[in-house]
């Protein structure tokens, strides 16, 4: 089964202009990241579908998927509707004070988009608000914040790194995970603490691939919002 991720466009001017605006300059992951990608998007990808501007897979895997999704919330930063409540099942505390941009998961779920000068003021956001934080690109701040970061990590050196080092460090990875012997009863105090660790030590193993790769989603993210930035005519 596939899904969607989209931004509500009011405007029509607006989401005209973006969608050509991607046409044009965004870049398929394997030519920001040479040899790296699995899906490889395209931006014709990306589609305008009553008032949302949408991005349709089956399969997106590791650093090209904290890509599109940056980019998607980019593009809400940019030209998207903004709303001040949510349901309680997609945020909670699920009203803002101020209206906030937000992205749409499969057509149903708003995620809020909470714009952070650093992972510092992140880290003062509510718990769980922390996951919606980004920078002024639309770019998660760091693993502390987004646990996201820690899976495309895992999934990323499948697909976007080094294979020989990558294998390295999956053994390493996995004789660590495995001296923690077996899960207890799920659900179970136990399990939790188990969880938790299973969680430091996975995200250990990645800090490195996010130093690396991070700033290669933000330095893209960065040379789409010069480009828009000096469009003529703004929206």
């Amino acid at each position: 089964m596939g899904a969607s991720i989209s931004v509500r466009v009011s405007s029509a001017k607006k989401r005209t202009k973006m969608l050509a605006f991607l046409s044009e300059h965004y870049r398929r992951w394997e030519h920001v990241v040479a040899g790296a990608g699995y899906l490889n998007t395209d931006p014709d990808d990306f589609e305008i579908r009553k008032k949302d501007i949408s991005f349709d897979y089956s399969a997106l895997h590791g650093w090209e998927r904290v890509y599109v999704y940056s980019t998607i919330r980019w593009i809400a930063l940019k030209v998207g509707d903004k709303k001040t409540r949510f349901r309680k099942d997609d945020v909670e505390p699920n009203v803002f004070l101020e209206p906030v941009p937000y992205m749409i998961y499969d057509e149903f779920d708003s995620w809020p988009i909470l714009v952070c000068k650093s992972e510092r003021d992140a880290m003062k956001l509510p718990i769980k608000h922390r996951w919606c934080s980004t920078d002024e690109y639309g770019v998660y701040l760091s693993e502390r914040t987004s646990e996201s970061l820690v899976c495309a990590a895992n999934e990323g050196a499948l697909f976007d790194v080094d294979r020989e080092k990558a294998q390295k460090v999956q053994k390493a990875f996995t004789e660590e995970l495995g001296a923690l012997g077996e899960w207890p009863p799920y659900g179970s105090k136990e399990y939790q603490q188990r969880m938790e660790k299973y969680k430091r030590i996975r995200a250990k193993y990645a800090r490195t691939e996010i130093k690396v790769m991070l700033p290669k989603v933000r330095g893209e993210l960065k040379r789409l919002d010069k480009l828009w930035s000096t469009l003529k005519e703004k929206p």
